[in-house]
């Protein structure tokens, strides 16, 4: 009796260590999360974003992700450039101010984890997979994934010297968890 207690005991303890729940919604500081992206010539960041990230390691059939960023907050670090991007020829902020990704599934890869869904910017909504870990750095754990987009297939074309900046697109996401135990 004693002994299946301690069995018992001890496969409680490993499944608390390996679950790991994940929860935000709404961010509202440029310093809580981190959309990274860069080209050939061009790197910045956006900031804006809302939404929610509900991960639970232990059950992820029931995740859900859906979250925006605001196009009006593309930064370069140069003011031209951040013009140039919300233009019509690039991002066209001005009818398109979101981009959003919803997604449909999360699943568990050989050595991490992906999030299926859709992604929309400008005009266009396209099925990208998301490979992500979570990352625990300096008493803070976070939600770190990358992807690689082909700006054409989302009609971000820029103008005459678009063919500067590169076809593709790296993304890459750092959104810290905010679950309350």
């Amino acid at each position: 009796m004693t002994l299946n207690i301690q069995v018992l005991s001890l496969m409680v303890s490993a499944l608390s260590i390996v679950s790991y729940s994940y929860y935000s919604d709404s961010y509202t500081s440029e310093t809580e999360y981190n959309i990274q992206f860069s080209t050939k010539k061009v790197e910045g960041n956006l900031y804006g974003l809302t939404g929610t990230i509900s991960v639970d390691k232990t059950n992820l059939i029931d995740a859900k992700i859906s979250v925006a960023a605001d196009v009006n907050t593309i930064q370069t670090g140069n003011r031209k450039k951040d013009r140039h991007a919300r233009g019509k020829k690039w991002f066209d902020a001005e009818q398109y101010p979101k981009i959003t990704f919803k997604g449909l599934r999360v699943e568990k890869t050989d050595d991490q984890y992906q999030v299926v869904g859709k992604l929309t910017i400008k005009d266009v909504t396209k099925e990208v997979a998301i490979p992500f870990d979570f990352v625990k750095k300096e008493n803070q754990e976070y939600l770190e994934g990358s992807l690689l987009l082909n700006r054409k297939e989302f009609n971000i074309k820029g103008n005459f010297f678009g063919f500067t900046v590169g076809k593709e697109i790296e993304v890459n996401l750092s959104v810290p968890n905010q679950y309350k135990a």
